[in-house]
């Protein structure tokens, strides 16, 4: 009982350093949070009272026996949003369910009041993240212990002898790839004024769970129905194939899987939009963690003479597709200097914005700025004329993709740009402002961007989109120092695994070039490392 005890008084010091630890420059998403309340069957009134003696807080703590929601213990910011903490236990599934469900009731998606789990190793966070487990804590966060220790290491490890461990300058252990099947749930034209014709995909794909922004899938192109009698069908080949044979081999529907990136991610228990809403302390965001994705979108451009895109659009809701996932090197955020990062831009030509919707909704979580440029061939590409809403995603009537959605991830009119190749009578959605759209290429815009809002800041580009976009971006980018690149390459895939060789790029390294697979060593990569002249 009393390493317990102190297992609890080590959490409450440790969370009030990082809540304490935040920045006290008065913005919204830098609003510091101080502990307010206590359980008293959890800590010994000694401790709590050196806990006031060694923050100096604002209001003491005391020991209440009317602690809300049950909480073991509770912050509280200046605009009174709440963060209610619990300490995990065992087989209290049905409390943890009464709680979640009363507070996320309570709330009403507007996230001012938050419940907050305190797990003690990753394998009882990685248990309580499985989607499975989402309604026994419903719309709740989850911290690791040993991140939370961590994480006090970095901002005051002098202070309680810890030594910070470097595991955010190292790799994340890489998620081990699935080969599974996956349900359409959806499968939506949108876009259809405009001559490019896209599609909306949405998988039920649970195993894609530890999936990150910068990584992508390989799926098949028909159903695993349609799959099973074109294999049949296939003449086995041998030494003495005839011209017969060879005829037959010649079907239109591709072989080989096709490569997306992730569009978008869904989670349950969180509505659409909830990233507008939330506000967790950007150090503590840092380290909490929700439940896995079970659902995922893809976007994708139908190529007219393409057999690939043109068979996708044939899938219907409840088919099962083949899919190979995740793929591609795992970006580690934390290795990205979020915490330095004053804004990061998302830089997105064409279908190559897709991707960025959901490094938006990673980074917006960890309450990153974001700026998010735009760059297609004309208005009416984004324009989504779906009519048939499903339970997953809202209706977008007359709106536009891209730009919606990154409103619904907290962007402002503001902070969304646009640029368009050809001119269109469609109206622009009120969700940019009229003076962030421009005729062009994305490349002018943000150049002309940068010379009417200099900044010695440091920013954080992630692009993605054509070659020559990126190597034009890169240009741009090298005459300011402050300016850091991040891109996502595009490019044709066989394998997705390494295997065949016909995604590789040249890189540079220790002073010279060489090539790289994109499926395996990228296709996230610092576009300094990219040799762009070839």
């Amino acid at each position: 009982m009393k390493n317990q005890t102190q297992y609890h008084q080590l959490c409450l010091t440790y969370i009030q350093e990082v809540l304490l630890s935040g920045s006290t420059d008065g913005s919204i998403e830098n609003d510091i949070y101080e502990i307010f309340s206590v359980n008293p069957s959890k800590f010994q009134e000694a401790d709590v009272q050196k806990l006031n003696s060694e923050f100096n807080l604002s209001f003491p703590l005391a020991l209440k026996t009317d602690c809300d929601f049950d909480a073991d213990f509770a912050a509280r910011n200046a605009k009174g949003s709440e963060v209610y903490f619990y300490f995990f236990e065992a087989d209290k599934e049905a409390e943890y369910k009464t709680i979640s469900s009363q507070i996320s009731k309570l709330d009403d998606q507007e996230f001012k009041k938050i419940c907050c789990m305190i797990v003690p190793d990753k394998a009882t966070l990685n248990a309580c993240r499985e989607p499975d487990w989402a309604d026994f804590w419903q719309r709740g966060f989850f911290v690791d212990f040993k991140e939370l220790e961590n994480k006090v290491a970095q901002i005051a490890g002098s202070k309680y002898s810890l030594t910070p461990q470097e595991a955010s300058s190292k790799e994340p252990e890489k998620p081990p790839i699935h080969h599974f099947s996956a349900e359409i749930l959806s499968n939506q034209e949108v876009g259809v004024k405009s001559p490019s014709k896209h599609y909306r995909m949405i998988l039920n794909a649970p195993l894609l769970g530890d999936i990150v922004p910068g990584q992508f899938v390989m799926i098949d192109t028909v159903n695993e129905d349609e799959r099973n009698k074109i294999e049949a069908n296939q003449p086995r080949l041998s030494t003495s194939i005839s011209q017969k044979d060879i005829k037959k081999l010649e079907f239109k529907t591709p072989y080989l899987k096709r490569p997306f990136g992730i569009h978008r991610a869904f989670y349950e228990h969180f509505e659409l939009g909830y990233l507008k809403s939330i506000n967790l302390p950007k150090t503590l965001a840092s380290i909490t963690h929700i439940v896995r994705p079970d659902r995922f979108e893809l976007l994708y451009k139908v190529i007219p003479d393409g057999t690939g895109t043109n068979a996708l659009t044939k899938l219907k809701v409840n088919d099962q597709i083949k899919v190979l996932g995740p793929l591609g090197k795992a970006p580690n955020l934390g290795s990205l200097g979020l915490d330095r990062v004053k804004e990061v831009h998302l830089i997105g030509g064409g279908v190559g914005m897709a991707p960025l919707v959901f490094f938006g909704q990673a980074l917006k979580y960890y309450s990153c700025r974001l700026k998010a440029f735009i760059g297609i061939d004309c208005i009416d590409t984004l324009l989504d004329s779906s009519t048939q809403p499903d339970s997953t995603c809202d209706a977008l009537e007359n709106e536009f993709i891209h730009i919606e959605e990154m409103a619904k991830i907290g962007l402002t009119p503001h902070e969304i740009f646009l640029s368009c190749d050809m001119k269109s009578d469609t109206a622009l959605s009120s969700k940019i402002s009229a003076g962030n759209y421009s005729t062009g290429v994305v490349t002018a815009q943000y150049e002309s961007y940068l010379k009417q809002f200099s900044t010695s800041e440091e920013i954080l580009i992630i692009s993605c989109g054509p070659e020559p976009m990126l190597a034009a971006l890169n240009k741009i980018v090298s005459k300011h120092s402050n300016i850091k690149m991040k891109v996502l390459l595009e490019k044709r895939m066989g394998c997705g695994i390494g295997v065949c060789m016909s995604c590789v790029c040249r890189t540079k390294k220790n002073g010279s070039t060489q090539y790289s697979c994109v499926c395996t060593e990228g296709p996230f990569f610092d576009s300094q490392d990219i040799d762009w002249n070839n």
